[in-house]
């Protein structure tokens, strides 16, 4: 019984890890072709959103990122430069969450 509980935990977390992945890889495919700079900035933020309890860390980067921005009177011309940041930290997780946590 303990081991089937084991297995069942294991494969749910291999599940876990290759859906974010897999979401962070089609974010980052779909940045030019569906987003603006603003959109793509307001996606990565929902994405983080819904894995900060496994990224804690990043979650609240973006949001700073995202708070500088907002209050930024040169939003416009700081919009590429904020998109390219959350770009930064979405394939960091997708590339994170394909390593193994031996």
């Amino acid at each position: 019984m303990i081991l089937s509980a084991w297995i069942v935990y294991q494969n749910s977390k291999i599940n876990k890890i290759e859906r974010v992945s897999k979401s962070a890889h089609l974010l980052i495919e779909q940045k030019s072709m569906e987003f603006t700079s603003e959109g793509f900035t307001l996606a990565a933020l929902s994405f983080l959103e819904q894995n900060k309890n496994d990224f804690p860390d990043s979650y609240e980067r973006a949001n700073k990122i995202f708070e500088t921005y907002d209050k930024s009177e040169e939003r416009n011309s700081n919009s590429v430069s904020t998109a390219s940041e959350m770009e930064g930290l979405i394939k960091g997780i997708g590339i994170l969450s394909t390593v193994d946590d031996k």
